[in-house]
């Protein structure tokens, strides 16, 4: 079933398709409508479900630090930073890989990497 996915990125800006589709709102640009090429793009829903995850735990971090929700301005920037080239071919092969089953689907604070980093953060302070 993977090997018939669509895994090219298409590029919102040069490819028509997609192009037209994200004209409407040149400001914060439709995730879904980028993400998601096709009905049957299946990575590409899979990647949008990331991004949303993402999304989440930025937000909540975000009202954790500064003790507050985003505003626009920040909501805006946050997704206009998430939709350069490189992180949307990030979702599309982090997507790819949790269908193939070579990614669990562990959020943010149960992740590989987050777990590393707080044990180095705990093993730099002790020795402090």
């Amino acid at each position: 079933m993977l090997d018939t996915l669509d895994l090219t990125y298409h590029d919102p800006h040069t490819d028509s398709a997609v192009a037209d589709r994200t004209e409407k709102s040149p400001a914060l640009p439709d995730m879904f409508e980028i993400m998601v090429v096709s009905d049957d793009d299946l990575i590409g829903r899979v990647a949008f479900s990331i991004f949303e995850q993402h999304r989440a735990d930025w937000r909540a971090e975000f009202q954790r630090t500064h003790r507050r929700a985003p505003n626009a301005h920040e909501e805006t920037t946050y997704v206009l930073g998430e939709n350069t080239k490189r992180r949307l071919i990030n979702y599309r092969y982090l997507a790819e890989a949790r269908l193939a089953g070579r990614l669990s689907p562990a959020s943010a604070s149960d992740s590989f990497i987050v777990r590393s980093l707080r044990k180095a953060m705990a093993r730099r302070y002790r020795t402090a």
